[in-house]
């Protein structure tokens, strides 16, 4: 068992959660189990968690804590986030590359639902170590842009709605969660969907645990079921068509009511959210790239986004972060369109497109953690 540092401040032994054994800090809410010197936590970060529905208070949140009791120290959080990235990348190429519904989908649904709970342990083990840090939350928000795009392309593979207008796959998937980066940096957390709401009833726990894992399952076992034709008044729906119309019209009325809420306390950091996402729409219109090569664009702009915000810089040069935002999206999406004219390979593209992103992440996160050195 790891050596317990004790440290002024209020402790608790939090065993009445069954699974839970270590002391913590309550007014802190940090672990006090002795880590090595160089995965010291930044003192000056402070982490909000998000507002959390009764499914993670009641199942998920127990469940990770009895989990990560068994992770050795040296198991690094951000180790923790890139094989959840890894899993959930799998089981997207798994899904949207198959030709034919194999038992591969049941392996893809596994998959996806441990990245639902490995999204919940890297920052388990984060304070059960001590080294709550805004580049492991960096990390952590740059998987799940990602993750916001994927489960878009895997709905549209399993419903068979590729549509030709990707407004709808960015509606529908891509502009909560970059609503949910300007709602990070005005009020510190990040928040997507109905879990603005005091007690969620659904989050992306539910999403990645249960929701896509049971309908990657139910392709597998009925696989024509987004093919059912059904009469409605004097027309026939398909209910794949059905179900990518329902998720946009839901992401619609979400970030209608979000936006009227936000912008009737007179929000004055607007224009962060409007000019960067207008132009990134523009953009994408004017080149019409495919949908699969506007995942890792959509991510790169989401995570200088929220750079910007826990470097601060936003905060020291409001003017050269909106200028950098709105040139992302833009810069981005024709730097891709000129990868797919060069290159033959939809593959070659999104290597490419993937390789960048990680030197940018690395980048970011170098520059993060010196300024939590100093």
């Amino acid at each position: 068992m790891p050596e317990v540092i004790r440290r002024s401040g209020n402790y608790k032994d939090i065993t009445k959660n069954k699974y839970k054994s270590r002391l913590y800090d309550v007014s802190e809410e940090k672990s006090i189990v002795q880590t090595p010197m160089k995965y010291r936590e930044d003192v000056s970060y402070k982490y909000n968690q998000p507002t959390t529905s009764l499914f993670y208070d009641n199942y998920v949140s127990p469940s990770c804590d009895f989990l990560v009791m068994y992770f050795p120290t040296w198991v690094t959080p951000n180790l923790i986030t890139l094989c959840g990235l890894l899993l959930v990348g799998s089981a997207g190429i798994i899904v949207y590359t198959s030709e034919n519904i194999t038992f591969s989908f049941v392996i893809a649904s596994i998959m996806w639902s441990i990245y639902g709970i490995i999204d919940n342990l890297d920052g388990k083990q984060a304070r059960r170590l001590g080294i709550l840090s805004c580049s492991g939350e960096l990390i952590d928000h740059a998987v799940d842009s990602i993750v916001s795009s994927i489960v878009g392309l895997i709905f549209q593979k399993l419903t068979n709605c590729f549509f030709q207008n990707t407004n709808i796959f960015v509606i529908s998937y891509q502009l909560p969660f970059y609503f949910a980066c300007w709602y990070h940096y005005v009020h510190g957390k990040l928040i997507i969907g109905n879990s603005i709401n005091t007690k969620p009833i659904l989050t992306v726990d539910e999403l990645n645990i249960v929701i896509v894992p049971f309908l990657i399952l139910l392709q597998y076992i009925c696989p024509n079921i987004w093919d059912i034709q059904f009469p409605f008044i004097y027309f026939n729906l398909n209910s794949g068509r059905t179900f990518c119309y329902i998720c946009t019209i839901f992401s619609i009325i979400s970030l209608s009511i979000w936006l009227y809420n936000e912008l009737h306390r007179g929000n004055k950091f607007s224009n962060l959210l409007f000019i960067p996402i207008i132009l990134y729409l523009l953009t994408k219109y004017i080149w019409n790239i495919p949908i699969s090569t506007l995942v890792l664009p959509f991510s790169s702009l989401c995570v200088l986004f929220i750079f910007l915000k826990l470097s601060k810089f936003i905060e020291r040069q409001p003017l050269l972060s909106l200028i950098l935002l709105s040139l992302s999206p833009v810069i981005l999406v024709i730097s891709t369109s000129y990868l797919i004219s060069m290159t033959s390979s939809l593959y070659i593209t999104i290597s490419i497109q993937l390789f960048i992103w990680f030197l940018l992440l690395y980048c970011y996160m170098n520059y993060l953690y010196s300024l939590e050195e100093t």
